[in-house]
């Protein structure tokens, strides 16, 4: 779904901006969210779809979450 969003979004709003208010700068930085970030991010987005990769992700971040945490202090 980031995908979808990140590719859809920056291509409706370009074609639903009118065309007066397109400068050549936002052009460039909306061109990087198709040529950069959407195949640098699919590594990821697929490698989180193994199980082995998912749980060590899980697993990490939860003793991030444990580590910040005060002993005694509710929340």
């Amino acid at each position: 779904m980031l995908m979808v969003t990140l590719f859809y979004g920056a291509d409706m709003y370009t074609y639903m901006l009118l065309h007066s208010y397109h400068t050549p700068a936002q052009n460039k930085v909306f061109s990087v969210f198709y040529t950069i970030l959407t195949p640098m991010l699919n590594p990821l987005i697929y490698s989180l779809r193994n199980n082995d990769v998912a749980g060590a992700l899980r697993r990490m971040l939860g003793r991030l979450r444990s580590s910040k945490q005060v002993p005694g202090e509710a929340f």
